[in-house]
């Protein structure tokens, strides 16, 4: 594989969404931290409190590499959340619903994020989501 040029890392962009319910929130700052390194923009899209975090989270990683993160907080609405019951019968964690139900609301967001990313870079790829191509996940938040 052939190095990037500096020119050419100016126009990609590496854009992290966790999902509010996983807790893969260090994992992602991990990788982040390592992509920036290279000289890629990394954006960290997400909830307030949810890079609030991920930003406490930052010991032991390079300084330098963090400081190259672009932290971007959706705007979140607010929900109620019902205490966990650890009686129940059934182990869903039910008491979590409520976040998830409210993440539904970031897809606006997120496209219109993407939307301002993608205008000023040469490029914008996509992991694939579910077996889909790579662009489908990209365009059908785009199209939103």
């Amino acid at each position: 594989m052939l190095p990037i040029k500096m020119e050419e890392k100016a126009q990609v962009a590496v854009i992290m969404v966790p999902f509010p319910a996983q807790g893969h929130l260090n994992q992602l700052l991990q990788l982040s931290c390592l992509i920036s390194s290279y000289g890629i923009r990394v954006h960290y899209v997400g909830s307030t409190n949810h890079n609030r975090q991920a930003k406490l989270r930052i010991n032991g990683l390079n300084p330098l590499d963090v400081a190259k993160i672009y932290f971007h907080d959706l705007p979140t609405p607010a929900f109620v959340s019902p205490p966990p019951n650890p009686n129940s019968s059934i182990k869903f964690p039910a008491h979590l619903q409520p976040s998830w139900t409210a993440s539904l609301n970031l897809r606006q967001p997120v496209a219109e994020y993407l939307r301002d990313i993608s205008s000023t870079m040469r490029k914008m790829y996509t992991s694939s989501h579910h077996g889909l191509p790579h662009s489908t996940c990209a365009n059908r938040l785009l199209s939103t």
